[in-house]
């Protein structure tokens, strides 16, 4: 298919803006924070999330318990760190060919007419990118507007990330077009000197509200929805690939703070030259605290003897005594190899039922179900032993950003 450049006998080149979308989001979320993702394995950099725990308490002067009523007076806590994976997965690209005729007849300056529309489209692409995250996230919050008085609403998003310790610093509230119509309609933000910025009215900005700053109005997110977020939430990584060598022409361009290849060779066979505009990315979500399995191991019948298994991953625990301490079936769970004394703990009382919960380099996972039998049990009316699930492991929650949508 043939381009279309305008003609005329005159053209005032600044005569009208280029109708193109404000790039916002990709300057208000974590990029590149894996770094180079050069030698990568899989192209993936892995994210830490730091690991959070809490403070006990024991009364001062308290009896000490036997060492074989449990594990002493102090409860051990562990530290779960839980991680997030950018994978550079796709090549985003914009390819034009120009005529000899075009270059020659038609095109008066290439890097407006030509260059400028691909790298805008790589820079609306990896926007759209990001929206794609924003919207196919499963999020702790979702608030429904109050279109009477919008400030409202987004003072629940920031009680939202307040209570979800969110640091204050770096929050954003980004609306769509129909939204921030209601939100620069409120006497909120109907005055520049009521907002915070004397320049809040420039570009994209709206102002300053509720503890997020600058409000940003974004085209790339749908009209009727807004996103109340930390710059963490949401994660990018961006790699412009290399020249080639054999390449006519290449260099790195940026665009929106965003670095592109372009390139550009000739196609003889066809009397035209191929431009090329690409970027290597990868996006993801930063949720946190990770659930750790655990299941749930019951007894029944009340049985007076004996003993019972428990299997994880093809290994079978030794017997059981029915009425075990916690600390016994943890040992035992804890020595399959498939498991490791340091990744489960117990709690419960002697005979049951006990929570195992699945930690250290099993936590955060969704761990496969023990299996159980109770064929050494005595005594007591059929008794048996059961395995249920108490809480899914890997179920992270994502309490960095709230979703706002209109009724």
């Amino acid at each position: 298919m043939a381009n279309t450049f305008l003609k005329a006998t005159r053209i005032a080149a600044a005569a009208l803006g280029l109708l193109e979308r404000e790039i916002v989001l990709p300057g208000l979320i974590w990029r590149d924070a894996g770094g180079d993702f050069a030698g990568a394995a899989g192209d993936t950099v892995t994210l830490r999330v730091p690991a959070t725990t809490k403070a006990r308490k024991r009364a001062l002067r308290g009896a000490r318990p036997a060492a074989s009523e449990g594990d002493g007076i102090i409860q051990m806590d562990n530290l779960d760190e839980t991680k997030v994976d950018v994978t550079l997965d796709t090549d985003l690209y914009n390819a034009v060919a120009t005529t000899d005729e075009e270059l020659t007849l038609d095109i008066t300056d290439f890097g407006k007419q030509v260059l400028q529309p691909q790298i805008s489209a790589i820079a609306e692409g990896a926007e759209d990118a990001i929206v794609e995250e924003m919207l196919g996230a499963d999020y702790a919050t979702t608030l429904t507007l109050d279109t009477v008085d919008p400030y409202k609403t987004a003072i629940d998003a920031s009680t939202a990330l307040n209570k979800a310790k969110v640091p204050r610093s770096d929050r954003f509230l980004v609306l769509g077009a129909d939204m921030e119509g209601v939100f620069l309609k409120s006497d909120r933000l109907s005055k520049v000197d009521q907002s915070g910025d004397d320049a809040a009215l420039r570009r994209a900005q709206i102002g300053n509200l509720a503890g997020f700053g600058p409000v940003y109005g974004s085209l790339a997110i749908p009209a009727d929805t807004g996103f109340a977020f930390h710059r963490t939430a949401y994660v990018m990584g961006m790699r412009a690939p290399a020249v080639p060598a054999g390449a006519r022409m290449g260099a790195t361009k940026v665009f929106a703070n965003m670095a592109m290849r372009w390139l550009q060779d000739y196609d003889f066979r066809n009397a035209q030259d191929r431009s090329l505009v690409d970027v290597f990315l990868g996006t993801n979500i930063v949720a946190d605290g990770k659930s750790n399995e655990s299941q749930l191991v019951t007894i029944t019948g009340a049985p007076a003897g004996g003993s019972f298994t428990l299997s994880y991953g093809g290994q079978t625990t030794g017997n059981i005594p029915f009425n075990a301490t916690a600390a016994g079936v943890k040992s035992a769970v804890g020595g399959l190899s498939t498991v490791g004394s340091g990744n489960v703990q117990v709690t419960g009382s002697p005979g049951g039922p006990y929570t195992v919960t699945f930690q250290g380099s099993l936590a955060g996972a969704d761990v496969a179900a023990m299996t159980a039998s109770g064929a050494g049990l005595t005594g007591g009316t059929a008794p048996a032993v059961a395995v249920t699930t108490g809480v899914a492991g890997g179920a992270g929650t994502f309490a960095r950003s709230v979703r706002i949508q209109m009724a």
